[in-house]
């Protein structure tokens, strides 16, 4: 075997660790905790089948079907370190841990995505730099082009043969993290932006929501929903950041080794982000709402809004004295 190559011996791929195939030069330098493996693979289990029964409930499906592929991603990548503690020398069980458990945010982040123009249409467009419709198509199309390049990143190292390749796949997967770390960062600042300038308007005393959305604009539950989506939307960045740290240092280095850290920095921020958007799932909060703030409703309302700024143009220009009527009925 050359020095480039990273091609396992068949015999420690069939008996894992021995004193010819020392832990120290397998795929992962310890042994996963058992325990606690098993542990957050049932939590994710748990929260994969709440989150099923809430979308059966609410009918929340273009919400809850990345939130479901992501999530059955952390049960495969769990199962896979599971399988790792029986033999770390396993390239199967080490690909099986490695590539669900990297990708698998960017699809809960769909989800999370597809939120931020329902509360725009709820909360009024006057507030948001982009349209609804518009948070949905930039962020999603960002958030493909980080999971494929993660993804080929993964299938190029689970193809790889010599070190070279294998670090080609890592520096690709990498790329796509920090892509993500990225657009995570423009969308908690996009939200954060929105946020202030609703609340700075309801100070000054005007009135968030139009029409059937008034109530909910002005309730704190909805406020409630928007703290516990922008805290998952941190802990899903907090887990990019130490991932990409970790990978940046290769498979041999002290982070990717370190499994006290890892059990705190992968785990428990992906469950809780989950956690967090089954209590405060759309359904429950928005109600029959939400149906009523769907792709085709985010068309209408924007429309709607473009019309009325329009008309309130026209009439601080002086030039709105036949759109008096017509502005009355879109408000």
């Amino acid at each position: 075997m050359g020095s480039d190559d990273i091609t396992v011996p068949s015999f420690c791929s069939d008996n894992g660790v021995s004193e010819q195939c020392p832990l120290e030069r397998a795929y992962i330098h310890y042994l996963p905790n058992v325990p606690a493996n098993a542990i957050y693979l049932s939590i994710f289990a748990i929260l994969l089948l709440a989150h099923a029964r809430q979308a059966w409930r609410y009918s929340t499906w273009d919400f809850s079907v990345p939130l479901f592929l992501g999530t059955t991603l952390e049960i495969l990548g769990y199962l896979g370190r599971l399988m790792l503690a029986g033999n770390p020398w396993k390239f199967d069980y080490f690909m099986l841990y490695l590539v669900p458990l990297t990708i698998a945010p960017a699809l809960i982040s769909i989800s999370i995505y597809l939120l931020l123009g329902r509360v725009v249409a709820i909360k009024g467009l006057e507030h948001s730099r982009l349209k609804p419709r518009t948070y949905a198509i930039v962020f999603i199309v960002f958030d493909q082009i980080s999971l494929v390049l993660q993804a080929v990143g993964g299938g190029f190292a689970g193809a790889a043969t010599t070190k070279k390749t294998l670090d080609l796949g890592v520096h690709i997967m990498m790329a796509g993290l920090v892509a993500q770390v990225f657009f995570s960062l423009i969308f908690l600042s996009l939200w954060a932006e929105f946020s202030w300038k609703a609340r700075k308007a309801a100070k000054m005393g005007a009135v968030g929501g139009k029409g059937e959305f008034a109530e909910l604009a002005a309730s704190k539950k909805l406020k409630r929903f928007e703290f516990a989506i922008a805290t998952a939307t941190i802990l899903i960045f907090i887990r990019s950041t130490f991932r990409t740290i970790e990978l940046s240092e290769g498979f041999g280095g002290k982070l990717a080794n370190d499994e006290p850290l890892f059990m705190v920095l992968e785990g428990p921020m992906i469950f809780c982000a989950i956690a967090l958007m089954l209590a405060y799932h759309p359904g429950r909060v928005f109600g029959q709402l939400y149906g009523m703030t769907n792709w085709k409703r985010l068309v209408e309302v924007q429309r709607s809004s473009d019309y009325t700024l329009r008309a309130e143009e026209m009439m601080v220009h002086g030039r709105g004295s036949g759109h008096g009527h017509a502005l009355r009925e879109v408000k």
